[in-house]
């Protein structure tokens, strides 16, 4: 019989939508062995599986899991037995690989939305994607060892590239993900979440920008240092995620899926001792289901509490159970947990099932996820899918959500290649052209926004032209923004310090204008830049993303005139190479005299063939304002 612990306060029972009592002990229902019957696959462990639930090929219920260095699995819910199985490692390649380091595998569950699968690859991979209905390896995305359809959140570290996309969990707009390893010392960098849009053309698939970047979660600074997150789950308007403290307890944070703003959902010590180091047990997975979290870790045991809301626990009813019993009970004995998911069970109403990932028999064990069955009393009676891959998405209404298209209509824009043809169909611009500062001696760094009413880094009052404020819609978690390096003798250029190139480019103008141009360029690796516009509330759209090619030598030219005013610009790097940073000069604005329709309206010429065809961007990148921001 495995034991139960059980801390209630008051009579037991929490007022959340209604009396909700303490689930029952948990019974095990179905194990599945991800090596069995293929001596091959003595690979990694089955890791986080974030509440990934779908629809298999007969319509039965389904859930998702990732091995790390193999692959991703199907199985049936209700039985544990593997349906479908796609092995990744042998035909994904990610920058990793070119260097040496391990391959792909799928360490975070994979996530279905709309007709695609994508998945999450190990420490020092990204994301790749294949056919829901197929699950084939023909249909696998990310094969290019460095092409732009591999999506990896990595930075350069001695030489080497260190850290990846571990887990990762979606609200059909954005992917929230952690980082598998570290900046500075191999340790920091793990302690943050971001955010990030895809670009997928039906093709190829790509980071579309950062829409949000927590580097500063919770509200002790002195723990934020130990923390390590790792499972990500995703539930109503928020992501869940969580990790031991370093001081012996548990804390289970939820993120606003808008923002990224953070708020402690829970705090508690485990009782038991990690399975593989001894001591606390590190924390691998969080998920929250019908008003109920759970939580595990390396010490065997799953933890559960009552939510009093999206954002709050109540730890008072706090419940504890060892599951090593049942484990044990298979062949291999004990077993740290890795990760959970919960939805409704296959006798339906209040009966829950809960996939737990793990590994037993040490490291070089079996690699297994559990199912247990409890009954929640007073939870919900059925399942009410959410848009995507939620937790209980297992209905038909699953994948009415695809990043594959764009609701938004073509820019209304008229696009330049070249500064001759720009300037014949504009006149009296302004210009920003970042000179002025001698940065001949080397680069200077700055964090405040720039504009002309206020001194910021090298740069006095009155120096940066009227009309315009240059900023980013992040903050560099780990040192000032802004750099001012001279690009050529005499010629300053702008850039972010960020060394990950995932900082975007914000332009403010006001008043605002219908004719801008800009300088762009890199430091040495091609990339691309995804150009979006916004009218005089900043906020409103005025269509879809125009991509620019930016090669590695030299500045390119982008220019435009508009049928609308823009009040807001945001130039999003979509960088290939992990240490690229994308540069801006010589920012020209204003209401076009010669613009069609204006006063004096010149001949256009054809659109510039230079710019790739304007292309989606799933979700338009969140406004930050750099005074708004809080930094230790």
């Amino acid at each position: 019989m495995k034991a139960v612990r059980t801390i209630l306060a008051g009579l037991c029972i929490a007022l959340i939508a209604g009396n909700v009592a303490a689930i029952t002990t948990p019974t095990h229902s179905w194990t599945f062995d991800a090596t069995a019957g293929d001596p091959a696959n003595n690979q990694g462990s089955v890791f986080y599986n974030n509440g990934q639930f779908d629809v298999g090929p007969g319509g039965q219920p389904v859930v998702n899991l990732g091995q790390i260095g193999w692959g991703a699995h199907q199985v049936d819910l209700a039985t544990g037995a593997a349906v479908r199985t796609i092995r990744t490692n042998d035909q994904v390649q990610n920058r990793a690989q070119s260097l040496g380091m391990p391959p792909m595998g799928s360490k975070g569950a994979p996530i279905r939305l709309g007709s695609d699968v994508y998945g999450v690859g190990n420490d020092h991979g990204g994301f790749y994607k294949f056919d829901a209905a197929t699950w084939s390896t023909g249909s696998l995305e990310g094969s290019a060892p460095v092409g732009p359809n591999v999506f990896t959140l990595t930075v350069t570290e001695n030489g080497f590239l260190a850290g990846g996309v571990e887990s990762a969990a979606t609200n059909g707009t954005v992917f929230a993900t952690n980082f598998s390893a570290g900046f500075s010392g191999g340790t920091g960098g793990q302690d943050f979440i971001r955010a990030v849009t895809l670009v997928d053309n039906g093709a190829t698939i790509n980071v579309g920008g950062l829409a949000w970047f927590n580097n500063m979660i919770g509200p002790n600074v002195a723990e934020r240092t130990a923390y390590r997150f790792r499972g990500i789950s995703h539930d109503g308007n928020h992501f869940y995620t969580g990790s031991d403290n370093g001081a012996g307890d548990w804390v289970i944070f939820a993120l606003d899926e808008a923002t990224g703003a953070d708020t402690e959902v829970a705090r508690f010590t485990p009782t038991g001792t990690d399975f593989f180091l001894g001591g606390t047990p590190r924390l691998f997975g969080v998920d929250v289901y019908d008003n109920q979290l759970y939580v595990v870790g390396a010490d065997g045991r799953l933890y559960t509490a009552p939510m009093t809301s999206p954002t709050s626990a109540d730890v008072g009813m706090l419940q504890e159970f060892d599951l090593q019993a049942d484990i044990e009970a298979i062949p291999g004995g004990e077993s740290a947990l890795f990760g959970v998911s919960v939805t409704q069970g296959p006798g339906g109403g209040t009966e829950r099932i809960a996939v737990i990932s793990g590994q037993r028999e040490g490291e070089n064990g079996v690699r297994s996820a559990f199912a247990f069955t409890f009954d929640q009393p007073g939870g919900g009676g059925g399942i009410t899918p959410e848009a995507v891959t939620n937790n209980g998405a297992v209905t038909a209404g699953l994948g009415s959500s695809t990043l594959t298209v764009s609701a938004l209509p073509p820019a209304p824009v008229t696009t330049y290649a070249n500064l001759g043809d720009f300037q014949a169909a504009t006149t009296s611009l302004s210009l920003e052209d970042f000179e002025g500062p001698d940065v001949s001696g080397g680069p200077t760094t700055w964090d405040a926004d720039l504009n002309n009413a206020v001194a910021a880094g090298p740069f006095a009052a009155g120096d940066i032209a009227a009309g315009i404020t240059v900023g980013f819609t992040t903050e560099n978690p780990f040192g000032d923004d802004f750099e001012l390096f001279e690009q050529s003798a005499g010629d300053n250029a702008l850039r972010s310090t960020d060394l990950t190139g995932m900082q975007a480019f914000e332009v403010d103008f006001d008043p605002a204008v219908d004719a801008l141009s800009i300088l762009l360029s890199t430091d040495g690796q091609s990339a691309e830049a995804a150009i979006s516009l916004f009218g005089v509330d900043d906020t409103t759209s005025l269509g879809d993303a125009l991509m620019v090619s930016v090669p590695g030598t030299g500045e390119t030219f982008f220019g435009l005139t508009s049928d609308e005013l823009i009040g807001r610009l945001v130039i999003t790097p979509l960088i290939q190479l992990t240490g690229t940073r994308l540069s801006i000069d010589n920012i020209r604005f204003g209401v076009a005299a010669d613009q069609p329709g204006g006063p004096g309206g010149a001949g256009i010429p054809e659109p510039a063939t230079g710019l790739l065809a304007a292309i989606g961007v799933f979700a338009a990148l969140g406004r930050r304002r750099n005074s708004a921001r809080m930094k230790d």
